[in-house]
């Protein structure tokens, strides 16, 4: 089911930008046009709603996408996992150091598919591995 009621990106150099329903291709090109360079902050995708889910999207050369999303349906966060690693990495993001699994940054393919099923349902992709955060 498509969600109509339009998204706000929050981008990772501090601007707010909001889009109208059936946005999908103008924040795919947004994203290409970002590059595939270390980003200093993360790109959230809200819908506009009080409650509504999100996507938090963040990349770094040497080590991939970063994706979390809690979708319109879900109670907890969930982020993209590209397979089993017990290494542990610190990143530098925002302005703080936090520490991730090295399977936790995916391909920027599993990534797009995940940004543009959120666009698309406001939910997670479950053709991708999505592992519970704290678990």
């Amino acid at each position: 089911m498509t969600n109509n009621s339009g998204v706000i990106v929050y981008m990772p150099t501090g601007e707010e930008r909001e889009f109208q329903s059936d946005c999908r291709e103008e924040i795919l090109s947004l994203i290409d046009y970002l590059g595939d360079v270390d980003w200093q902050d993360a790109m959230v995708i809200k819908g506009r709603e009080q409650d509504a889910g999100w996507i938090h999207l963040f990349h770094l050369r040497n080590l991939g996408w970063l994706v979390v999303c809690c979708g319109d349906s879900d109670a907890i966060e969930y982020y993209v996992s590209s397979g089993e690693s017990s290494e542990r990495i610190s990143v530098h993001k925002a302005g703080q150091t936090e520490e991730f699994g090295r399977n936790q940054f995916v391909s920027r393919e599993l990534s797009l598919i995940a940004v543009a099923e959120f666009l698309h349902t406001r939910e997670r992709d479950e053709s991708l591995d999505w592992q519970a955060i704290g678990k």
